[in-house]
């Protein structure tokens, strides 16, 4: 079976860690051939082709929507895919053009999350265009995206829910953890309270610097990582000198290394406003991190409250710290709280399973 996938590849994000992972693996499969076209020269790109994975970079900087939909055209006829997998808004127009011109390739289309539906009328039409026209079948990431798509007139035929699944990573030693935190500017002493995620509003990295500026009150001997960069970098680090917390945040921009960097976490918390199923959150669950998150999109089919974390509502920094401080002062909740999500992971969202379900779900597309 010939696969091929587009993906934007201008962030090193979510998405972009899924597409990575799950092309990798299946690229392992007997009888599997994949290629990838990105729409920018990004880390994935680089990493795909470190690994061996024939990638086609069509820079949509340089190009206009017809040379790309010609450059994406070029490829199936050379490659002659029998399906072709795309992971966003873009890549589901463009590829999908170019997918129906090529003999009617079968399309595939992975919402890692909300996107644009619901901004504007605009991108409703264009993605209810993309869901009836130009896709045979529709990946959501979560039971509860899978509802937000039907109530914006996506087929709810043509959906299906496989979500997201980590290779379960085992923890560093401390030796590594302590130079982490020589890095960074943390004491020995300090307990971390961490976040991954892009610097964008939907994260509401506001409500955890908020919450932060509560938990110091009682609990002075903490730290704050934030991990990740983004537009709101700035303006998130004005508002951590307004709130005089500034010396107790630590903003480490982009890293490559986030799955070593959580294990220097004592609490690893989300405080978004909106998720589907966050590859962080399951990467820190199989570190067995004690979790603090949102009860938003598709976390709550991850966390079971009180069991393999702790969910609190959004935008509200007293509940997000009220959590952290129960976390950081019950030993025993620690502990339960790790055991259970590490076993969490391992029974529901490893990147085996994912790539399981992926895999039927092409070869029905194809024998139907």
């Amino acid at each position: 079976m010939n696969v091929l996938h587009i993906i934007s590849g201008d962030l090193w994000a979510g998405a972009e860690v899924q597409a990575n992972s799950l092309v990798l693996s299946l690229a392992k499969i007997e009888n599997f051939n994949l290629h990838v076209i990105t729409f920018n020269k990004g880390i994935l790109a680089l990493k795909l082709h470190r690994e061996g994975i024939p990638v086609t970079i069509f820079d949509e900087n340089k190009h206009s929507m017809i040379a790309l939909i010609l450059g994406c055209l070029q490829v199936m006829k050379t490659f002659q895919p029998d399906i072709v997998h795309v992971h966003g808004f873009k890549e589901n127009l463009l590829g999908g053009i170019a997918a129906r011109l090529v003999q009617d390739r079968v399309m595939i289309r992975t919402h890692h999350g909300k996107g644009m539906i619901g901004s504007t009328q605009k991108y409703n039409m264009i993605e209810r265009f993309n869901a009836n026209f130009l896709t045979n079948k529709i990946i959501a990431v979560s039971h509860d995206l899978k509802r937000f798509l039907q109530e914006h007139g996506l087929p709810a035929p043509k959906i299906t829910v496989i979500h997201n699944g980590i290779e379960v990573h085992t923890s560093v030693n401390d030796k590594i953890i302590k130079k982490l935190c020589v890095e960074l500017g943390i004491p020995d002493d300090m307990k971390i309270i961490g976040t991954v995620g892009r610097l964008v509003p939907i994260k509401d990295h506001k409500t955890f610097l908020f919450g932060a500026k509560l938990i110091l009150e009682s609990e002075p001997n903490v730290r704050f990582v934030i991990v990740g960069d983004g537009p709101l970098m700035a303006e998130l680090k004005k508002q951590s000198y307004e709130l005089d917390i500034a010396t107790h945040v630590c903003f480490t921009g982009f890293r490559e290394d986030t799955d070593i960097l959580l294990n220097m976490f004592d609490v690893f918390c989300l405080t978004s406003i909106h998720e589907g199923i966050p590859m962080a959150l399951l990467e820190a669950m199989s570190l067995g991190k004690p979790i603090v998150a949102t009860r938003v999109g598709g976390i709550s089919e991850v966390i079971d409250d009180n069991g393999s974390g702790l969910l609190i509502d959004s935008e509200n920094p007293q509940s997000f710290a009220d959590a952290c401080i129960k976390v950081l002062r019950d030993k025993n909740l620690r502990a339960s709280l790790s055991e259970r999500a590490v076993s969490v992971v391992k029974e529901k969202f490893t990147l085996d399973v994912t790539v399981r379900l992926t895999q039927d779900l092409y070869r029905r597309v194809v024998q139907s």
